[in-house]
């Protein structure tokens, strides 16, 4: 496997365990701010248009699922 198909896998699977995190929260926690003026919904949200803006560069990359 190419060193941009394992980071890609990696990238996928790291974002399955934070979705898994992400899915255990209460609506309190995931939009409590405590990044400036980010919740935890709003950070991730951002990391996933990042994600997808790599997808649309590449046929091997599976675009995360939406965070609500």
């Amino acid at each position: 496997m190419s060193d941009k198909a394992t980071m890609l896998r990696e990238t996928v699977e790291a974002f399955t365990d934070l979705r898994a995190v992400f899915d255990g929260l209460t609506e309190e926690q995931a939009s409590r701010v405590w990044l400036g003026v980010l919740g935890v919904r709003d950070i991730v949200k951002s990391a996933r248009k990042s994600w997808q803006r790599t997808a649309a560069s590449s046929t091997s990359f599976r675009v995360p699922p939406n965070i609500n």
